[in-house]
């Protein structure tokens, strides 16, 4: 079996994770997702390289989401609906998407709260499996 390891900073495993995040919902379609890129800034507008970075007003996120929900129409999902992640339905580069981000998740989670008060779905790490895949393995490594 072939296998793939990956050094990443801390800083790109949590842009691994989001990422694996947003392509898991969006195969199960919460289309809306997007949307939320858009609102937070994390998609601006598009603009010349020589003027700064613009996030869309209210309105353009209003259009956005609008869009988005006749996206879900024409898919056949209602605007506040999708599948579950175990749905039979689902891609399986979805299900596959979706246990990496779940092991990294709960990697990064413990090496930044080892012991938290409170633990929330990260710590949880892969509980479900969706693949016949072998498991796949994240730690946070100290180098020095």
């Amino acid at each position: 079996m072939e296998k793939v390891t990956l050094t990443l900073t801390l800083e790109q495993a949590v842009a691994v994770r989001d990422a694996l995040d947003l392509y898991s919902r969006v195969c199960i379609g919460q289309i809306e997702e997007i949307g939320q890129l858009v609102r937070y800034g994390t998609i601006p507008m598009r603009k010349p390289a020589d003027m700064p970075r613009e996030m869309a007003d209210a309105d353009r996120c209003d259009e956005i989401v609008r869009l988005l929900n006749g996206v879900k129409a024409v898919l056949g999902y209602p605007i506040s609906g999708s599948n579950g992640i175990g749905h039979p339905h689902v891609d399986a580069s979805g299900h596959r998407a979706y246990e990496v981000k779940k092991v990294l998740a709960k990697a990064l989670a413990e090496h930044r709260d080892p012991a938290p008060q409170f633990r929330g779905v990260d710590y949880d790490g892969l509980v479900v499996r969706y693949t016949q895949d072998p498991a796949p393995v994240a730690e946070v490594v100290y180098e020095q």
